[in-house]
């Protein structure tokens, strides 16, 4: 066999190779929203692909609630992906991801979901609503779903309604995490709501290391 044969053999077999050792691998989806299109976002790509055997799809869209993955509504203020490859997309417009297509696309066994802290505007009926339609999808699916909650704020009095509507929307449908448990706002700087510098870095990455660990406790993964 000439050699210019045996390196396309091989390179065909390792193309084959690949391939099933992705399609056995357990495949993660996690959406969000600024916080996500932020370090958050960030420290939370990196954490779940320390994982054995997993292919992470992360998205972050600033801005964001549930509605805008079924409807696709694009944000203005801040957009981060990075797909299974790792390949990282990243602007300040984006539309947002279709749930639909990327459940289709990606057929995730487990979907991470942290959506719960842009309803303080927004009535209970709607916000109740608006999260359960999509944790609905997901379910239907057949992925296992982690429904991640809001993290502490400055303003602390809009929390327990956060929590209230989340729950009764997805209780029955996502297992829950609890954010203000592991995070804290900085007393200074930020907008109150997003944590920026350096100790908000550091509030981000202890609640992105908190919801790994809850995330392979509940997945057994």
């Amino acid at each position: 066999m000439k050699t210019g044969k045996i390196f396309i053999y091989f390179s065909l077999l390792c193309t084959l190779c690949l391939s099933i050792e992705s399609s056995m691998a357990t495949q993660i989806l996690f959406v969000g929203d600024s916080h996500s299109a932020g370090s958050f976002g960030r420290f939370i790509n990196e954490n779940l692909r320390t994982l054995e055997n997993v292919d992470v799809t992360t998205v972050g869209s600033c801005g964001a609630k549930a509605r805008h993955y079924l409807n696709g509504h694009a944000t203005h203020c801040g957009f981060y992906m990075a797909d299974n490859q790792n390949r990282v997309t990243s602007a300040t417009k984006h539309a947002t991801p279709l749930m639909t297509d990327l459940l289709a696309k990606l057929q995730p066994q487990f979907v991470l979901v942290e959506l719960a802290g842009n309803y303080t505007d927004a009535s209970d009926e709607y916000t109740v609503r608006d999260m359960r339609e999509l944790a609905q999808k997901i379910y239907d699916s057949g992925a296992k779903c982690l429904w991640i909650g809001a993290a502490d704020s400055r303003d602390r009095t809009r929390i327990p309604r956060l929590y209230k509507l989340m729950h009764e929307a997805v209780s029955e449908l996502c297992h829950q995490f609890d954010s203000t448990l592991v995070t804290t706002y900085p007393t200074t700087g930020g907008d109150g709501v997003h944590y920026a510098g350096e100790e908000g870095r550091v509030q981000t990455k202890r609640w992105a290391d908190a919801v790994l660990t809850e995330f392979v406790e509940w997945s057994g993964l």
